[in-house]
């Protein structure tokens, strides 16, 4: 690394970098102490990138937190400012302002344990009570009354954006290449069938390489092979709509197997 740096003329300043060791938790932390301009460099568990909250055991806890935190202040300010919010006026608030909040970067920090699940969903369930003529009405129901997905939802259709733009190269291909690995089949599916990575890390096999191939292989092909975006995220959203999966917050987008033959069941759940 530090070779290159002075290849490119480029100098980091040691008071403003850091040590991480990335670990499992069962693993101890690292006694290795590196050096820049002989320099000690400091070590730290947590660190921010581009907004987003690293951990050294990559669980993005501490991130899920700062991150709910802020969206229930806006939401706070928003009730506190506005004196009566009709489902217009509070889908439109909550889009634009408080949901970006749960959802920037969550292809890399979706979260893993049930707890930091239900902490970004309460931000949604607890701000739709906010609207008067639907509090008395379930979760499920006040969703479907204002036409918001679960956030569970987004972040699933987020996955499968993403899946879409590498496959379709909308990116940059010297960003994505290799990323994924067509499974090339004669068999029922489509032409954009992923092959199925396997792991035996319970966090890596999260990871969104991993996560997303048995569910993307599901999908039907007037789904994966939309001409563009726009209609991809159309024809993704009536699909599922018609599964079951935009408005139920019980589903456990986790659990691939599950949602993969959800997907392609010909019945709604």
């Amino acid at each position: 690394m530090f070779g290159w740096t002075k290849k490119s003329l480029l100098q980091f300043h040691p008071d403003k970098c850091f040590q991480m060791s990335i670990r499992p938790k069962s693993k101890p932390q690292c006694s290795h102490i590196y050096q820049m301009n002989g320099e000690k460099l400091q070590y730290t568990s947590l660190h921010e990138d581009l907004g987003i909250v690293i951990d050294e055991h990559l669980t993005f806890s501490h991130h899920i937190s700062q991150k709910v935190n802020k969206a229930n202040q806006i939401m706070g300010l928003i009730r506190r400012t506005i004196t009566y919010l009709d489902e217009y006026n509070f889908k439109l608030l909550f889009v634009s302002l408080v949901r970006p909040h749960t959802e920037y970067g969550n292809s890399i920090w979706l979260p893993l344990l049930k707890r930091d699940i239900k902490l970004i969903e309460n931000i949604q369930k607890r701000a739709t009570k906010y609207i008067p003529s639907l509090k008395h009405l379930e979760y499920q129901e006040r969703l479907k009354k204002v036409n918001l997905p679960t956030l569970q939802y987004r972040r699933f259709r987020g996955d499968m954006i993403e899946t879409y733009k590498i496959l379709h190269d909308i990116y940059d291909n010297d960003c994505t290449s290799g990323l994924f690995e067509l499974k090339w089949t004669n068999t029922r599916g489509h032409k954009y069938a992923l092959k199925i990575r396997k792991s035996n890390s319970n966090l890596r096999k999260h990871f969104f390489t991993f996560r997303i191939a048995a569910v993307w292989n599901s999908l039907p092909c007037n789904v994966v092979e939309a001409k563009n975006l726009n209609v991809f995220k159309n024809e993704l959203d009536r699909f599922c709509s018609t599964r079951g999966l935009m408005f139920n917050p019980e589903i456990d987008f986790l659990d691939t197997y599950f949602i993969s033959t959800v997907l392609k069941s010909q019945t709604q759940i």
